[in-house]
């Protein structure tokens, strides 16, 4: 028993002069938990670039879809203009024509 005890004591000797005191405002990790944080860290970074990007993009489309619109419904609007133009001048040609016919004269020769 008494060789037990001499042992566990010499091993927490050598255990407690390998450990190291993390001071109290301080949190000490391993090596592994650090790297990994910092490549945490910069896919985090990554992240917040690409959604920035990606809400810049979607807001430039909202912007074209927009002056789109716009756009389309200026043309509309003329091609509309254009159509009702095309009624009223197939209107007046139509009341032009049933206006103006032909007179035939003794000696002339009418085709109708």
């Amino acid at each position: 028993m008494r060789k037990i005890l001499i042992i566990a004591t010499i091993f927490l000797m050598v255990a407690g002069a390998y450990a190291q005191e993390c001071p109290a405002d301080k949190v000490c990790v391993s090596r592994e938990v650090a790297l990994k944080a910092i490549a945490d860290a910069d896919k985090v970074t990554a992240l917040e670039a690409e959604g920035k990007a990606k809400d810049q993009a979607i807001s430039d489309l909202k912007d074209l879809l927009n002056k789109s619109k716009v756009e389309f419904a200026a043309v509309s609007g003329e091609n509309t203009a254009l159509r009702q133009n095309d009624v009223s001048n197939r209107a007046i040609i139509t009341v032009l024509l049933q206006s103006t016919k032909k007179q035939c004269k003794p000696f002339s020769i009418c085709v109708f």
